[in-house]
């Protein structure tokens, strides 16, 4: 399963199906792009990043690098999704789905009006 940072979200400020997604967590994958995106908004709140970064990796939560192949893909996602508005983190993340062949999981309901070719699942 590879997580979009809309779910870590969920989890960190307790959002409807935060105990769903929270149980999810272990053996998960999330691109250290969807991480940082994440942990900016932690940052913007007033709380410290690394205590949540720190939780995530204590979860079980593989952060992954973003691979040559990925930044391929998520460009040549941009002209097919533009309309939806997704942003390169929300593109980083559905390739490195589509890479190591995981379905995703986002509270981003948008993403349900294209097909990707992995498996979207939806929280909320």
């Amino acid at each position: 399963m590879v997580l979009d940072a809309s779910a870590v979200l969920a989890v960190i400020y307790n959002e409807p199906k935060a105990d769903e997604i929270a149980r999810r967590l272990p053996g998960a994958v999330m691109s250290i792009v969807n991480l940082t995106e994440a942990l900016s908004v932690v940052a913007h709140r007033g709380e410290r990043p690394a205590d949540f970064d720190a939780l995530l990796r204590e979860a079980g939560v593989e952060i992954a690098p973003v691979t040559a192949a990925q930044a391929v893909d998520a460009a040549t996602l941009r002209p097919l999704t533009s309309h939806l508005g997704l942003s390169l983190g929300d593109r980083l993340c559905l390739a490195l789905a589509r890479e190591r062949r995981l379905p995703v999981l986002t509270t981003e309901r948008r993403w349900s009006e294209h097909e990707f070719g992995i498996p979207v699942e939806y929280a909320r």
